[in-house]
């Protein structure tokens, strides 16, 4: 359940991320927010994928097997 929660506030730090990279970016009114948000937005995206590689997937191939 733990690993479950912290999977979900990563995914929730995403979309917030990726909203004020796109309002910034069609606003164009400060860079210096739209490069602090595009490298959050990619730092989740690694995080994400890495969670997921790490503890979701191996669970469910064992799961497959037994």
């Amino acid at each position: 359940m733990k690993k479950f929660l912290i999977f979900i506030l990563m995914l929730l730090l995403l979309v917030v991320s990726e909203y004020f990279f796109i309002n910034e970016l069609f606003s164009h009114k400060k860079p210096e927010v739209l490069i602090v948000s595009l490298f959050g937005t990619v730092l989740c995206i690694y995080g994400v994928i890495k969670f997921f590689k790490k503890n979701i997937l191996p669970a469910k191939h064992a799961e497959g097997h037994s």
